[in-house]
């Protein structure tokens, strides 16, 4: 049930590293950077987590029993966002290959390649755009990040996004809940 809050989480951590590395490797003034796609935008709805169709976290899904097995949260804060992510000790061997995977396909989406990624994945990515800060602390129990911001209007769009996270993997989990009844 953790699973694709977990997802997202990592799709959030991997998007920012990717976003990082762009950003070091192009000598384009700021503006044009932006034209530079770290997501795709669509035209339809999409979910805001699928692990079936978006590229970046059907990376996740694909490894068997590590969604599963992982805890994650989101918390509003005051200049942004906060999440943690509990990887059991079994399975960082899983987390290292799924972060492989995913940093491939975002290398695809960074070099134009186009995919429909789901909410999260587009919500993140636009956010990094916007200039919100990440900051991850690896810990021997997983990865605690923040994305914030000093400039209010960023700071909202942030909090947004957890406040639609927190409330998309609430109804997940008590969707998969009901369903396992």
């Amino acid at each position: 049930m953790f699973r694709t809050s977990l997802v997202a989480l990592l799709v959030s951590l991997l998007l920012t590293t990717a976003a990082m590395a762009q950003n070091k490797k192009e000598s384009a003034p700021k503006q044009e950077k932006k034209v530079i796609p770290t997501v795709l935008k669509t035209e339809t709805a999409v979910a805001w987590f699928d692990l079936e169709h978006c590229p970046i976290c059907k990376c996740m899904s694909s490894q068997k029993g590590l969604m599963e097995s992982m805890k994650w949260e989101t918390h509003v804060i005051d200049n942004g966002m906060l999440s943690v992510a509990v990887i059991p000790p079994d399975k960082k061997e899983a987390m290292a290959t799924c972060k492989k995977n995913m940093m491939a396909v975002i290398e695809k989406v960074k070099a134009g390649e186009k995919m429909e990624l789901c909410g999260y994945c587009n919500s993140y990515g636009a956010l990094e755009l916007a200039g919100a800060k990440k900051t991850e602390i690896e810990t021997a129990a997983g990865v605690i990040s923040m994305l914030t911001s000093d400039n209010p209007e960023v700071v909202k769009k942030i909090q947004d996004h957890a406040k639609t996270t927190i409330k998309e993997y609430e109804a997940m989990v008590a969707a998969q809940t009901k369903s396992a009844k």
